[in-house]
């Protein structure tokens, strides 16, 4: 899978709802591994919907992989819902589809 994200904290909406979030650890310009939590009510992305990935702001706000994933666990938990977890390894490409 080709990189799309540098590393840092993400938020996944659909529209102004927030759906989930992505943790992405490597280094820039190299493999990234991207964590994503995709909660309760996410839907796949459509015709009909739209998902919108924007960064959650500067540096990493949770440190750690291991410190995402307990922020993950208790946010969900404490709401009572349940979550997706999904992880990718991705490569860095210098070439240009065609």
């Amino acid at each position: 899978m080709q990189r799309e994200f540098d590393p840092g904290t993400y938020n996944v909406r659909e529209g102004t709802v927030t759906r989930g979030k992505l943790f992405v650890t490597g280094t820039v310009g190299t493999q990234t591994v991207e964590h994503w939590v995709m909660y309760d009510g996410w839907t796949s992305p459509s015709g009909t919907v739209t998902t919108t990935v924007a960064h959650a702001g500067s540096g990493n706000q949770y440190g750690s992989l291991s410190a995402f994933l307990s922020a993950m666990q208790t946010e969900i938990n404490s709401q009572g819902k349940s979550a997706k977890y999904v992880i990718a390894t991705t490569e860095w490409d210098t070439i240009d589809p065609v």
